[in-house]
């Protein structure tokens, strides 16, 4: 399978979770802060569209594109960013994040998503924080 057909794959698998019952029903505690169903749902929502092709729709970094990276992209699971300004010893901030996002890594492959509404990036900065326990009721350290 060509990466066109894996990212025509993983947009409509985006599709399909658009469709389907919401993932987030209730708030949840991410950072140390409650953060709104809705807010989650529009995050995933972005994360498929914009993220999932490379890393994964579990965010483990095995999306369909992953392989023709010369690195592999970050397995979100983990809570580990390495290419954050704070380094790997703790969770990033929210404007961390945000700056990964918009500036991207084009060294490892992650294109710049400077074209991104306010809205879609602060919901996929939160969304993030979902796929890795670290994140779940504390703050960052």
């Amino acid at each position: 399978m060509g990466w066109i057909e894996r990212t025509v794959l993983v947009i409509a698998v985006a599709a399909a979770c658009e469709t389907s019952q919401p993932r987030f029903t209730e708030p949840m505690v991410l950072g140390g802060v409650t953060v709104d169903a809705a807010t989650l749902e529009r995050g995933q929502r972005v994360f498929m569209l914009r993220c999932a092709t490379c890393h994964g729709a579990r965010g483990d970094g095995k999306g369909p594109s992953a392989r023709t990276l010369a690195r592999p992209p970050a397995d979100l699971t983990r809570g580990v960013y390495p290419a954050t300004v704070g380094g790997e010893d703790r969770l990033p901030t929210d404007d961390e994040l945000r700056t990964r996002i918009l500036r991207g890594l084009p060294e490892r492959g992650m294109p710049p998503f400077t074209y991104l509404d306010p809205g879609d990036l602060d919901a996929v900065v939160q969304f993030l924080k979902t796929l890795a326990p670290a994140w779940h009721g504390q703050g960052p350290t």
